[in-house]
């Protein structure tokens, strides 16, 4: 997932690159753009998802404390 991730960012720079070089307009760039955002918020949400099923000492992203975080740090 880490690899599929960063492949649909670097795609979303590609875009933007052509965006500047005036190869595609902006509302084609935004709409690439949103899609491709998407797709990575996807992948996040499977990882979660799937980190679950893990046991917890094989997990990679742990939280000890599932509350909201104190702005009183």
């Amino acid at each position: 997932m880490n690899r599929a991730r960063g492949e649909a960012l670097e795609t979303v720079h590609h875009l933007y690159v052509a965006h500047l070089k005036r190869y595609i307009d902006l509302r084609a760039y935004e709409s690439f753009r949103d899609r491709y955002l998407e797709c990575v918020r996807m992948l996040n949400g499977l990882e979660r998802t799937l980190e679950k099923r893990l046991p917890p000492e094989a997990r990679r992203w742990t939280r000890s404390d599932p509350g909201p975080i104190s702005s009183e740090l």
